[in-house]
């Protein structure tokens, strides 16, 4: 069996993002699997029109018949305004479909740590936000196949008091996907910690209210934990 991945990277001083096209293994369908080695195609840069900026935290996905890469652009550091959003599309073939950069959100305020997965319909991208300039919240936007973003700077999934970070999405299929993030609802009762809280999604919009999959502090025990 033969197939097709793409895997994003970026890192300091590199000046874009490199995807590098992998071919998976075979097997003999006999007994164990034959394993072979992953032949690695070449390197291509993704962002040629961002060459003077910093891309980083890439996060990939397939859907129907393209990739979609995004990530962060900027770097959240003093002396940075904001950071922002961006995507690009890419054949099977590892041919980058977009001369510019899709604006997944570029809105006031630092966004970060993106991630994206594909509901069988439009991709899911999902990221921390810092656009109220009090704490962090996720937000998600969905973006089609032919590259267009839904929901322009994207929408809450999970915000209110203390800081939701580091979300990640998966794909159950039929427009149904699960965000989850680190969250902290600060207490005066219990120490400082991240629980992990997340969220059911249909149609890229959440479908009851969030909840804590594993909580940050034991009440018999006394333990904590963040996630």
């Amino acid at each position: 069996m033969r197939g097709l991945a793409c895997v994003a990277l970026s890192g300091l001083g590199i000046a874009g993002l490199i995807a590098l096209l992998v071919a998976n293994t075979s097997q003999t369908g006999k007994g164990a699997p034959s394993y072979r080695p992953l032949r690695i195609g070449s390197a291509f840069d993704l962002t040629p029109a961002l060459a003077q900026g910093n891309q980083r935290w890439p996060s990939v996905a397939w859907g129907e018949s393209v990739y979609l890469v995004v990530w962060q652009e900027g770097e959240c550091m003093a002396g940075v305004s904001d950071t922002n959003i961006f995507a690009v599309r890419v054949s099977a073939e590892g041919k980058v479909l977009d001369s510019q950069p899709i604006a997944v959100c570029n809105a006031p305020g630092f966004q970060a740590y993106p991630s994206v997965c594909f509901d069988g319909k439009h991709f899911l991208v999902a990221w921390q936000d810092y656009r109220q300039g009090k704490d962090w919240d996720v937000y998600l936007a969905r973006v089609s196949t032919d590259g267009r973003v839904l929901e322009p700077n994207g929408v809450a999934v999970a915000s209110g008091t203390g800081n939701q970070i580091y979300p990640a999405v998966a794909s159950a299929g039929q427009q149904r996907a699960l965000v989850v993030w680190s969250d902290l609802q600060p207490k005066t009762d219990e120490p400082e910690a991240y629980s992990l809280s997340g969220t059911l999604l249909s149609e890229g919009k959440p479908a009851g209210p969030a909840k804590v999959l594993l909580p940050a502090y034991h009440p018999k025990t006394r333990e904590v934990k963040s996630y």
